[in-house]
């Protein structure tokens, strides 16, 4: 009985660590302005973390693409996201992510985000 609870232990400590180490390979590297406070850089990190979780529910079926088991992020242009505000100038976003679905707000951070990402294709 004894054997079989530290066996589950040990499975479970093994399966948590490989859980960290994936997170932390898969993790979002932002790039900010030198010249940013490190208060506002914190703000900006919190903003870009949280558009990065609603790319990924609202953005990621369209826009990113599987290489083997990695997903990448696609990297835009500032003109691209700047088209990307104005949800007219594209009709399909307009039909599949109406205000009803992802406000004002949420695209503000998901640009935010793609804003401070660093470039995946260097």
């Amino acid at each position: 009985m004894m054997k079989r609870l530290l066996l589950y232990c040990f499975i479970l400590l093994v399966s948590i660590s490989s859980q960290a180490t994936a997170q932390k390979k898969n993790k979002m590297q932002f790039e900010f302005p030198k010249e940013m406070a490190a208060d506002v850089q914190a703000a900006y990190l919190r903003m870009c973390e949280q558009g990065y979780l609603l790319y990924q529910l609202n953005c990621s079926g369209c826009h990113s693409e599987k290489k083997g088991r990695k997903e990448t992020v696609p990297d835009f242009t500032v003109d691209q996201l700047e088209a990307y505000k104005i949800r007219v100038m594209n009709p399909t976003h307009e039909d599949r992510l109406p205000e009803t679905t992802l406000t004002s707000e949420e695209l503000s951070l998901i640009v935010t985000f793609f804003t401070y990402k660093r470039p995946q294709h260097r």
